[in-house]
């Protein structure tokens, strides 16, 4: 069985590797005639949102039933994007309260999130035209939960760490209005200006997937001093599981040069770990403000 997942893990980190290697080629052989950017004329901007949305998850260690509820999170990113690249990192921390009702027993969860993200795309030129551009690539996030309910008692802190290497691939589109229109509609007669405007569609795919989880349940003696160790203590990096992710993004740019960015995010994985699963989906609406820095 350890080889078998020595063999995935080989074959995993093969296909990451021929992604970007194949993006960064098909890159190279673009259109030389664009502007070509190094890295410090590259467009840049500095990213600050807010978002809402719910979540679901479940721990097989404590309880095999699903907890749901509202979350709210905050975002800070930097973005460095042109028509050929693509780099962008970001933290995301999160907070929310769910609850499960099943058998006329309501309890409540608390359920708080941090995540680092980090990718870096190349265009695919032979995927690309001039309404459409394609990129591809791979990211590396690492997600860290808490989760608290006083109703499993001993048992009630739980967390764990979720590292995955993803394959991504990002379509976009430019749908700017490059000519100033006039509207009409019944009497009315509006005249709509140039607009910079952009949508795109990503999607992300596990390809190395990493838990850091307990091995046992944790049960707490009540010695204050020792919790952070008595926590930790049985915990094992295991690698399975899956995670996938997928983006919507629409980007109005104002005349300044700055964006507002419109978003939705789904999100789910599962971290069987060395026992038993952890489970987890979000879907999360996001407001970005985005600052540009060039």
């Amino acid at each position: 069985m350890v080889h078998f997942k020595k063999l995935v893990g080989r074959i995993l980190f093969l296909f990451f590797f021929n992604i970007v290697t194949a993006s960064y080629l098909c890159n190279a052989q673009c259109d030389s005639s664009e502007q070509v950017y190094t890295r410090k004329t590259r467009p840049a901007y500095t990213i600050i949102g807010a978002g809402a949305g719910r979540l679901l998850f479940r721990d097989f260690e404590t309880s095999p039933l699903f907890y749901k509820g509202f979350k709210g999170s905050l975002f800070l990113g930097r973005l460095r994007l042109d028509k050929k690249t693509e780099a962008l990192f970001d933290f995301n921390s999160m907070a929310a309260a769910t609850s499960n009702n099943f058998n006329n027993t309501f309890n409540r969860a608390s359920y708080f999130s941090t995540e680092l993200y980090y990718h870096r795309l190349y265009r695919i030129c032979k995927l690309s035209t001039n309404q459409y551009n394609t990129k591809a690539g791979a990211a590396i996030v690492s997600t860290t939960n808490l989760r608290i309910n006083e109703a499993f008692g001993n048992d009630a802190v739980k967390g764990e760490n979720i590292t995955n290497i993803m394959g991504v691939i990002k379509v976009s589109r430019d749908i700017s209005r490059t000519s100033e229109k006039t509207m009409k509609l019944f009497f009315i007669k509006k005249k709509l200006k140039i607009k910079k405007r952009a949508l795109s569609y990503q999607l992300n795919i596990g390809l190395i997937n990493l838990n850091y989880r307990s091995v046992y349940p944790f049960l707490y003696s009540g010695d204050s001093k020792g919790i952070v160790r008595d926590l930790m203590n049985d915990y094992a990096l295991s690698m399975n599981g899956y995670r996938l992710g997928s983006h919507i993004n629409y980007v109005k740019y104002l005349p300044n040069g700055n964006g507002i960015q419109y978003s939705y995010y789904w999100d789910i994985y599962n971290a069987p770990g060395k026992q038993k699963a952890f489970q987890m989906a979000s879907h999360t609406f996001q407001i970005s403000l985005l600052f540009n820095t060039k």
